[in-house]
């Protein structure tokens, strides 16, 4: 699998745009503030808005923008949920969504 991927990480870049398994590397032109680091609330629920319209991606964590890009190395593609290998954690990792929704935009001009 290869793409866009949007980063869920406490203490991290979360709502930032990976590249994943191709350029290797976040999109974003900075790197996260600490406001972004904290971000995300650890044990509880959070909130996240993805829209991606043409070569357009923006994210919002929890009411917060942390991306406004542009990027038209891939035009289409399939959205997945994904959890990555942790390695030899002393518990087992846990995620779980939930109030998922998705919406067909319309073209972008």
């Amino acid at each position: 699998m290869h793409g866009y991927q949007v980063e869920i990480a406490v203490g991290g870049f979360s709502g930032g745009i990976y590249d994943e398994a191709r350029r290797g590397k976040f999109l974003n032109a900075e790197e996260p503030t600490p406001e972004i680091r904290a971000l995300l609330k650890k044990d509880a629920w959070n909130h996240y808005r993805v829209v991606c319209q043409g070569d357009h991606i923006q994210t919002w964590v929890n009411g917060v923008k942390v991306t406004d890009l542009h990027d038209n190395m891939t035009a289409s593609g399939f959205i997945g949920l994904q959890v990555h290998g942790v390695g030899a954690l002393a518990e087992p990792l846990e995620v779980r969504w939930r109030n998922l929704r998705l919406r067909e935009l319309p073209a972008s001009k």
